[in-house]
């Protein structure tokens, strides 16, 4: 009897040790599974938070490229307006960009664009002017011209005057500014009608017109 009832408490004893080990390790096992949990939701709410800042950062990036889309397209409609603003100028106008060539860097202006009423103005279509220098066209007259050019290039302070061109055989208002880093844009008027008007007023004003001798106020 003692011998079964020793074998009775040792059995017991088995089974609440066995029992006590189970429960410590499904505690250990419930500690790791709230653990991993707890880091389950640190990563879910980090990717939470990683995702509306991507969203917050496309949304911005999407506001910037629409911004940059209608800025392209003012400045597109700003080029078309100046486009047509200089191929409907009843005046010569062109740009040049500056180069300097041979051991002295003498000016050279070359042509970038030009407008209509240039090619009017020499009697030249566009493709025959861009590409090449502008004392091509002038060089008759590139000698009242060129100093006061490279004087804008080095000062940037804009020119104007009126010069009578052996090329054209014509009288012209020049104005020439910088138009950017080594370039120069050049507005031309035919003023020969108006020079001959005032040359005509002058001669009138000091001269007889009958007899056409000068008379007391040329004195």
């Amino acid at each position: 009897e003692e011998l079964i009832l020793l074998n009775t408490y040792k059995g017991w004893g088995f089974i609440f040790l066995t029992t006590i080990l189970r429960y410590l390790l499904i505690q250990r096992f419930l500690q790791k599974i709230i653990k991993t949990d707890q880091r389950l939701q640190h990563a879910h709410q980090s990717l939470e938070a990683s995702f509306e800042e991507l969203t917050a950062t496309e949304e911005e990036l999407r506001q910037q490229f629409l911004q940059l889309e209608e800025q392209s397209d003012a400045l597109y409609q700003s080029e078309q307006n100046f486009r047509m603003l200089f191929d409907h100028m009843i005046n010569a106008f062109i740009v040049c960009e500056a180069v300097f060539k041979g051991p002295a860097n003498a000016l050279y202006l070359s042509i970038t664009s030009v407008n209509p009423a240039f090619e009017k103005l020499l009697q030249k279509k566009a493709v025959d002017c861009i590409g090449h220098f502008f004392v091509d066209f002038l060089p008759q007259t590139k000698h009242l011209l060129l100093p006061h050019f490279l004087e804008i290039l080095k000062t940037g302070k804009p020119y104007t005057q009126t010069i009578f061109s052996p090329d054209l055989n014509l009288y012209l208002d020049i104005s020439a500014y910088a138009a950017g880093k080594n370039q120069l844009a050049i507005h031309m008027v035919n003023s020969s009608a108006r020079v001959m008007m005032q040359q005509e007023i002058e001669e009138l004003a000091y001269h007889d017109p009958l007899t056409e001798l000068p008379n007391r106020y040329a004195f």
